[in-house]
Formats: C-alpha cells, structure tokens, sequence
C-alpha cells in the first residue's frame, strides 16, 4: 500500500491510496467466507454454496466494501499521523472511480481532495486598542423601560381602527402575477406590530386602516430579518427565495394595549409580592435591571468589535471551492449552488472566526476543566428553579440532573463553548487595551445599528 499527498496550493491538496492485492485480498476472503455461511440457494445445503458461485454473485459488491472501509480508514490515520489541519472531511473523486473495472482490476488507485486550514498568525496584546461603550442611564431611559413593562402587562382592548401602535391579527395570503390570490401558496394567520414595520410607507398604510380591510405589498418591505419574516409567513426560512410576488393582508382584528397603572400590583408582578413597595423603589430596581442589562449589550458590542478587527486584519484564505462541495455534498437535505452562494460569505467568516478561536485558545492554554462544566451547569439548573419559583435541588437530585444533562452531546457541547467563551472574553479584557467611553442609549444604538450590524443588533435591546 502506498499513500502520498499531492499539494495543488497553500489550501487544497489531494491525498492518493493505491492498493494492491496483498493490501485487500485477506479481508476480502474473510467476508466472503462469512457470506458463504450465511447465503441460501436451492439444491445446496446451508454452507455448501461452492465459493466460485458466492463470488459472482457477490464478490462484486463485498471488494467494493472492503475496500473502501480500508481507504476510509487509511486517509483518516494518514491524516492523524501527518497532523494535518483539514476543513470538513476528505473528498473522493468519484469521477475515477466509476471507471474502476471491478471484474478485472486488480490494482486500484483513489484520489481524495482536502481542503487544508490556513495558519492562524495572532498574538492577543495590548497593542490592539478597543473602545467599550458604557451607556448612561438616565430618568428618561427608566420611565421608557416603566412604560415597557406597564404595557407588558397591560391589557388588549379591541378597536375599531388601528393607529401606530397596535396590533394587527390577520391572515396573509401570497398572490400571483396578477394580483389574485395563489393557489396553494402562502396561508398563515398571525399578529402584526404595526410599529415594527421596517418600511415607513408601507408601516403609514396600516395607520388608520379597519378590520376587514387588506393591503397588498412586498413582504421584503416587512423586515430585514429573514428568520423573523419567516416566522411572520409561516413559512421555513430557505422558501423565502421563492417568493417572486406580493402578498396580502387581510385585517382579522385588531389590538390595543392598555398599559397596566404603575402601582402596588405591577411591582408585586414583576418583582414578587411585597418586595418593591414604593414608586422610588420600583425606579431602583429598574435602573439596576437597566444597568445589567446594558452591561451585557456592552459586552456584544465589544465582542463583536474584537471579532471584526481580528477578521478584518488577518482576512484568512479558505479553500472556498473546496468547501461549497462539501457543503452541498454533506447536506442532510438537497442544497443547490445558488443556495449555497448566498450563504457562503456568513458561513466563511463564522469558521475563519472558529479557526482564530481555536489558535488563541492553543497559544493561551485555556482549558475548561469537568468540574468547571459540572459546577456551570449545577448554577444553570438551579438559576431555572429559581425561575418557577422552585427552590435549590438537593445535592444528590442535582448532580444526577447535571450527569444526564452533560450525557447529551449537543448540551454538553454548549456548555462548553459558553465557559471557553467566557475565558476568551476575559483573556481579551486583560490583554487589549480597552478604554471605556460613557454614551448615552440612542447614540449606542446608533452604533450598532450602522451597516452589516444585523446579527449583533438581534442580541441585544433591553426593552424588550
């Protein structure tokens, strides 16, 4: 058996097996014995089938098999062993082997592309400057966040016309070319806000309008974010792209919110009964809310400053064409290229972020010890009792809990990335040279709500 790595460039490189008899034949007589027990076939006792017969009938399909779990797990410990950093997973070139003449070739020789990481050159220093915005909290910001939370627990009343603040019930339906409804086409009923429509012409034509009455118009026009247009469809988020028409809106009902009177039995709902008991104290215990909820937007925004700048400043080479194959080759579900287009540029940066990641956590040596995980997730269950009122679980229930949660790949995983994302934020604070500058809430959302901000203004608004 021989292997070798053929380098194409820095990123792409193709790894070569070729094997001989000797390499494959020992496994092969060895299914074919196994199968010989086990085949049925008149006029021959179980196991007597002569073996030239269990050949043609499928000595075929067991050499493909053997052979390929020998190439499969070959390029797998050539790659260990060669300590290769590879994206994805290695790549046959099916093209060659469905030229194989499996009845007469003795010898094989099969080619795996590789797509190969990029080196990841970045030392976490203070020479790297960052600003965290510190944002003020004044009277104006708490008596908003009042009114938010008056409303949240506010009642709804039924109207008879809508101004800029209600909320519409209705039924989307998708219309065709011609302006009629489309058969089999989009048919969802849901809720509307009225004011968190992102086009202003389009938010002004539901001002004022009545139940009954519809509005036909681009959905795009709805909003920016696909996920939460999706939701408001009633569609998945891919069927977004074969939307080519308007859709209509049929008013259904409509909604205004009376804002609960701030009094004794709205701090007893938010804060529990008794322990806010006067106007002063419930402003001071929002400004403390506030403060920790603007605390944490402030640390996205800076993380996601850091992100940028390292991206921006390394700007890694992937092996882009490589990894669109692959994508579309390894897709539980059908993925056509143009699919793939579309997304590729946020899926690019979210792994050369991972590959930077995981170099700063290497040359760190940040490490996330087991009970590490074990005391996180002990905090998380009993942070969730606390949220139904539940009090903390016994020793002996909780680490049982916590075992089963860890048990679960998927869970354990994120826990994980949680605590390695809180020792990279904290390397990151220790080693730049971060200044804090106080601003006040509009301008912050100024900041982040500039261009290409998308993904990081869904994380973060404290009045919701």
């Amino acid at each position: 058996m021989e292997i070798v790595k053929e380098n194409i460039d820095n990123l792409n490189a193709v790894i070569k097996i070729h094997l001989e008899p000797k390499d494959y034949e020992p496994q092969l007589n060895e299914s074919l014995k196994k199968y010989k027990k086990q085949v049925k076939m008149p006029g021959f006792r179980p196991g007597m089938v002569p073996m030239g017969m269990v050949k043609k009938m499928v000595g075929n399909q067991i050499l493909l098999d053997e052979v390929n779990k020998i190439i499969s797990r070959q390029v797998m410990d050539y790659i260990e062993n060669e300590k290769l950093d590879i994206l994805g997973y290695p790549m046959i070139k099916q093209d060659e082997v469905d030229k194989i003449d499996w009845n007469n070739a003795k010898d094989f020789t099969f080619s795996y592309e590789v797509g190969l990481a990029p080196s990841v050159d970045f030392t976490v220093s203070d020479k790297h400057k960052f600003t965290k915005y510190i944002v003020a909290i004044d009277d104006e910001l708490v008596n908003k966040q009042i009114d938010v939370a008056a409303k949240r627990f506010g009642n709804l009343d039924d109207v008879q016309e809508a101004n800029e603040t209600d909320l519409l019930n209705g039924k989307f339906e998708e219309l065709r070319q011609d302006g009629l409804v489309k058969e089999e086409g989009i048919s969802h009923t849901t809720y509307l806000a009225i004011d968190k429509i992102k086009d202003e012409k389009l938010q002004k034509k539901f001002i004022g309008i009545k139940k009954g009455a519809t509005v036909d118009f681009n959905p795009k026009e709805l909003s920016d974010n696909e996920t939460e247009l999706a939701a408001m469809l009633g569609i998945s988020k891919d069927k977004l792209g074969e939307i080519s028409s308007k859709v209509r809106f049929t008013v259904l009902k409509i909604s205004r919110i009376k804002p609960h009177e701030v009094n004794q039995e709205l701090f007893d709902k938010i804060f529990g009964k008794d322990h806010v008991k006067s106007l002063d104290e419930f402003k001071e215990h929002v400004k403390k809310d506030l403060a920790k909820a603007l605390e944490r937007d402030s640390d996205y925004k800076l993380r996601y400053d850091i992100e940028d700048y390292i991206l921006n400043k390394l700007k890694l080479k992937l092996p882009d064409d490589f990894l669109k194959r692959w994508i579309q080759k390894s897709n539980e579900k059908p993925i056509s290229a143009e699919e793939i287009e579309k997304e590729y540029d946020n899926y690019s940066k979210s792994l050369q972020w991972q590959l930077i990641e995981n170099q700063i956590i290497k040359d760190n040596n940040l490490n996330v010890t087991a009970e590490e995980a074990i005391d996180y997730t002990k905090d998380l269950i009993n942070q969730q009792m606390a949220q139904y009122g539940q009090p903390p679980m016994e020793e002996p229930a909780l680490l049982e809990t916590v075992n089963k949660v860890l048990s679960e790949e998927k869970e354990r995983n994120n826990i994980y990335r949680e605590l390695f994302n809180t020792k990279i934020d904290k390397l990151f604070k220790e080693k730049f040279s971060i200044k804090e500058k106080e601003i006040s809430y509009d301008e912050f959302v100024k900041l982040v709500n500039s261009p290409n901000k998308s993904s990081f203004l869904d994380k973060i608004n404290p009045f919701k």
